[in-house]
Order: structure tokens, then sequence, then C-alpha cells
């Protein structure tokens, strides 16, 4: 298990238990991390890169929780990481609440068939690049912004008045 209290990322890491205490990671250079479980204390999870040349890669084996998580520069301007992928194989949470996710490039995120985003932002900044979705053949969107070209399989979209796809 490893307990991240001054929370810098450099390296890979692999570890069944990641516990999380203090509401802010920076990323310092392209890692993956690998967990069976990813827990949270605290009701807001910030994740910034310290370049845009950094890629972020979650595989979480169990729940993952990301409402009320920013991912995206926090302080640097201009320094928004540069691919996200996010995994979770074995996710129950179908609904996601105040995920803000801002990046340079592609945007992954696979985290099982029925998603629900209320109140979140997605903004891919290059126009040549893309957001997916895996094995998410519904998504529902409730106040949620995505700028972004889009790449998805979808059997099932609904979005409410307040909610917004802009491509680039």
């Amino acid at each position: 298990m490893v307990v991240l209290i001054d929370n810098f990322f450099q390296t890979d890491i692999s570890y069944t238990n990641i516990t999380v205490h203090d509401p802010f990671i920076r990323i310092n250079a392209s890692v993956e991390i690998n967990a069976t479980n990813f827990i949270r204390n605290g009701s807001v999870l910030n994740i910034t890169c310290n370049n845009t040349a950094y890629d972020l890669t979650l595989n979480i084996g169990n729940d993952l929780n990301l409402s009320n998580t920013n991912i995206k520069n926090l302080g640097n301007v201009g320094k928004d990481c540069n691919n996200i992928i996010i995994n979770a194989s074995g996710n129950s949470i179908s609904s996601i609440d105040a995920l803000t996710i801002e990046l340079e490039n592609n945007l992954t995120i696979d985290l099982g068939t029925s998603l629900n985003f209320s109140s979140s932002t997605f903004i891919q900044n290059n126009e040549r690049q893309w957001f997916m979705f895996n094995n998410s053949p519904s998504l529902i969107l409730e106040s949620t912004t995505i700028t972004a070209n889009v790449n998805w399989t979808l059997n099932n979209l609904s979005m409410d008045v307040t909610s917004s796809i802009n491509a680039n």
C-alpha cells in the first residue's frame, strides 16, 4: 500500500491500495498508476501535470470515484497533461459529478457500460486530437460541456438543455 501525503508522481507505480490524503497531485513525468483500490480522503482531488509532454494513465481495478476531481493546469499556464487514459475495469460507479478534465491531446475514458456526467467539463486543446469513451454505449450528460473532437460508439446519448458538445 502507498499513502500519498506530499503528492509528487515521478515514476510508474503499481500497488494494491493507493490512498490520497492531500487534495493536490502533481505529475512530474509521464506516469502510469496501477492499483486495485484508489482511495480518496477529502472532498476535492486536483491533478496537474508539470509539463505538456507528460502523459497520465490511471488503471484502477475496482471503483474509481472521479466526482469533484480536476485534472488540468493548476498554476502553471499552458501546462495541461498531454494524453490521459483512465481505466477502471471493475467500476460500478456510474454517476460522476463535477469532473473537470483539460488536456493537450487525447483523452480515453473506460469506466463501464453506462455513464452519467453531471456539472462536468471536458476540454481538449489540440484540434487534431480526440476524446474517446471505451465500453460506454450509454451516456447521459447533465449540465456538462464537452469541447473536443469525439470518437464514440453509443447506443444511447441523453443530454439536458444545459449540456453541449462542441467539436474543435
